[in-house]
This record gives structure tokens, C-alpha cells and sequence, in this order.
């Protein structure tokens, strides 16, 4: 399947569903700007002042960055669990049923929290 063949294609599937499931590989590759094109090319980070010491800095960045994913995740969860069953009727009882619209309008809300609060990231300085 897909060009490969029963083994190869059983492991190949396995690391991708790993990567997916778990969001990182093991390992990280960082080069140094001015290396060789080989190296900046297969690299995952590339250090374009060729300072080996922002290599603490970019770890800084990444984990700056995680914690924006999870803090986006967790408004999304929580979000949704409000949302989805307010809009398929459950609080129809106490007279609340939300129009499409307001539904539309709220997803929107939605999207712009997560949205600035991605953007809050701007603010990150490594050497704090």
C-alpha cells in the first residue's frame, strides 16, 4: 500500500500514528545558519545568527508555544461542552434555545479568543 510493502508499511503507519497521537518526535535537529546546505536543509531549527547559545532560547519559544496549545485546547473543550448542548436543545426547558445565528455569532466569539490569545505569543521574550 502505498508503495510500501507489509513490515515497512505496519512501521511507517506506527510512527506516523505515534507522531499524531503524542505530537512530537524523541529528538530535535538544530544547524547553524552558516553550515552546509545539507545540515540547514535537515535541520528542524536553523540558527540564522549561528549562536549556538538560542538554542535555549528556541526550547524557551517551544514550550511558550505548548503552553498557548493547551490553553487554546482547554477554551475549545470548554467551550464546546457548553455550547453543543445548548445548541441541540437542552436548556429548552427554561425557555433558552439559541438561534442559528447566535450560534454562528458565538462560534465566531469563539475563533477571536483563540485567535488573540495565540497572538499573546508576540509578547514572549526568551531572556525573561
Amino acid at each position: 500500500m502505498l508503495g510500501l510493502e507489509g513490515k515497512v508499511f505496519f512501521w511507517e503507519l506506527a510512527t506516523l500514528i505515534d507522531v499524531m497521537l503524542f505530537g512530537h518526535w524523541v529528538d530535535l535537529g538544530v544547524a547553524i545558519g552558516a553550515g552546509t546546505d545539507v545540515a540547514v536543509e535537515s535541520a528542524d531549527i536553523v540558527l540564522v545568527r549561528s549562536d549556538p547559545r538560542n538554542v535555549a532560547d528556541v526550547m524557551k519559544l517551544s514550550r511558550a508555544t505548548y503552553r498557548k496549545m493547551i490553553q487554546n485546547l482547554l477554551w475549545a473543550i470548554g467551550y464546546n461542552a457548553v455550547a453543543i448542548p445548548l445548541a441541540a436543545g437542552v436548556a429548552y426547558g427554561v425557555g433558552i434555545l439559541p438561534s442559528p445565528a447566535v450560534g454562528a455569532a458565538l462560534m465566531s466569539v469563539s475563533t477571536v479568543v483563540v485567535a488573540i490569545n495565540a497572538r499573546l505569543l508576540k509578547r514572549f521574550r526568551p531572556g525573561e
